[in-house]
């Protein structure tokens, strides 16, 4: 008997999202589970407004065996910027090994 097998590699994208109520704010969180920046497309054209600057925070390592130590406790740490050019629909890269939250005001 013969078997054949086609390996079809998992690639580790994740993104889950929900509205925050208190704060009138999208957030989406995004995994990048590669070593290759992930090119995504963001849809919120169901939201009544968006605001065009939100916030991004990212955590990620240039190695994905990157690991704060005792000796560089500070190897990986989230970075917070703002995030501009928000439109109902727009696109954003993630880093390779990366973490990223993303919270978008908007009126639901």
């Amino acid at each position: 008997m013969e078997y054949e097998y086609t390996y079809q590699p998992v690639i580790r994208h994740y993104a889950v999202s929900g509205y925050d109520k208190q704060t009138n704010e999208v957030v989406i969180k995004l995994v990048n589970g590669e070593n290759t920046p992930w090119n995504i497309s963001i849809n919120l054209s169901n939201m009544k407004s968006v605001q065009s600057e939100g916030t991004q925070i990212t955590l990620s390592g240039m190695d994905p065996d990157d690991e704060n130590s005792f000796v560089n406790p500070e190897k990986v740490v989230p970075v917070e910027t703002v995030l501009k050019g928000i439109k109902p629909s727009f696109e954003m890269v993630c880093r390779p090994n990366s973490f990223t939250i993303l919270r978008i005001p908007c009126e639901h």
